[in-house]
């Protein structure tokens, strides 16, 4: 007899085991509007429940509470770790874009003298008229 309690019991726990609220609150505001199922469903599949994801329709991650990482300026590089996430840039510089100092036209990364103007065919520097005469006068 309490052997059949005791299967029974087992039984009955397993079967019936409640998921723990983590949130009281949380779990009411989300049952005002949703059914209890719903609200703990995990929709998206990103391993937060509903009634405590962020963003239940969309998977993200969970250090940013069930919500994707945003990439405000579209340039692969989430705004967590771009430098500069309101403006497009290469991802080898942290997401900003290349300068270009002395605005010649070749980026300050490709230009042997980033702070003086010079023609790409220079790389970038300045041309000198001087002659070698002239030079050692």
């Amino acid at each position: 007899m309490n052997r059949i309690f005791l299967l029974l019991f087992q039984f009955l726990s397993v079967y019936f085991q409640a998921q723990v609220i983590e949130n009281k609150e949380a779990f009411k505001k989300c049952r005002k509007d949703f059914s209890k199922k719903t609200c703990l469903s995990d929709e998206d599949g990103d391993g937060f429940l509903f009634y405590l994801d962020q963003c239940p329709k969309e998977a993200g991650e969970k250090d940013n509470l069930g919500c994707p990482w945003s990439d405000s300026d579209g340039d692969s590089l989430i705004d967590k770790y771009d430098e500069c996430p309101t403006v497009m840039g290469a991802l080898e510089n942290n997401g900003c874009p290349w300068p270009d100092y002395d605005h010649d036209g070749l980026l300050d990364k490709d230009d042997s003298c980033p702070m003086v103007p010079g023609p790409q065919s220079n790389n970038g520097c300045p041309l000198c008229n001087i002659s070698s005469q002239d030079h050692f006068k």
